[in-house]
């Protein structure tokens, strides 16, 4: 089913969040595998996915 999403990523979630499969465009985005990955783990938790600001991908910072 992912084969046939050839133009952009995706990538299918459990219902803790965990990557089950994912496409080659997913596994590139992330430049990581994608299968086992949990984007709760990832997003709250991992170092990098707590301090990097998605949109210009520069050190967030705690400033108001």
């Amino acid at each position: 089913m992912l084969d046939l999403i050839a133009e952009g990523p995706a990538f299918i979630v459990d219902h803790r969040l965990a990557v089950t499969a994912a496409n080659p465009l997913a596994e590139m985005l992330y430049s990581r595998p994608m299968k086992g990955l949990n984007f709760a783990r990832h997003i709250f938790l991992d170092e990098d996915g707590r301090t990097r600001d998605k949109t210009s991908g520069q050190r967030a910072t705690m400033e108001s």
